[in-house]
């Protein structure tokens, strides 16, 4: 729901682009499926062959969506790329600036958030404000008009 809206509030997608976005956004960890069940539900800190099988979830998702052929290409790219990070850091591919697809760039911000603030097995959700604070000292890891749109679409008053 955040991608959908973030895309939704920087006006520039139609409802069958929103769909697209909406679609990879959902479908964004089901390259998880492919993870052993111990590593997903460890409770303590992973080690570093754990962290790197967790690393191929994004590739392991986007072929899987590929052997079914049945949402469209472009929702892929969410899947693929979110956890791509602005500056380089993130995974599978490294990826930075302009290389994310706009539909990778939305994913991550919105699982970075639903993951800072949902309750796990291994931490305590926290409150919006102070999920958005550690977004924003992330290094520029996400794009900042991007970024800067989700924050103002937090704030929205109805």
């Amino acid at each position: 729901m955040f991608a959908i809206a973030l895309g939704e509030r920087i006006g520039k997608y139609d409802r069958k682009t929103l769909y697209e976005l909406g679609l990879g956004a959902l479908l964004h960890d089901v390259g998880k499926s492919k993870i052993d069940d111990a590593i997903i539900n460890k409770k303590g800190p992973l080690t570093s062959e754990e962290f790197n099988e967790i690393k191929k979830h994004p590739i392991y998702g986007e072929e899987i969506l590929k052997e079914t052929d049945l949402i469209p290409r472009r929702s892929y790219l969410a899947v693929r790329q979110h956890h791509e990070k602005i500056n380089g850091t993130g995974y599978p591919d490294g990826l930075k600036n302009g290389e994310i697809d706009e539909f990778g760039r939305i994913t991550c911000i919105a699982d970075v958030f639903d993951a800072l603030t949902t309750k796990r097995s291994y931490k305590d959700a926290l409150p919006s404000f102070p999920a958005l604070k550690i977004m924003k000292e992330m290094d520029n890891a996400f794009d900042e008009y991007l970024f800067n749109e989700f924050v103002l679409l937090l704030g929205e008053k109805e």
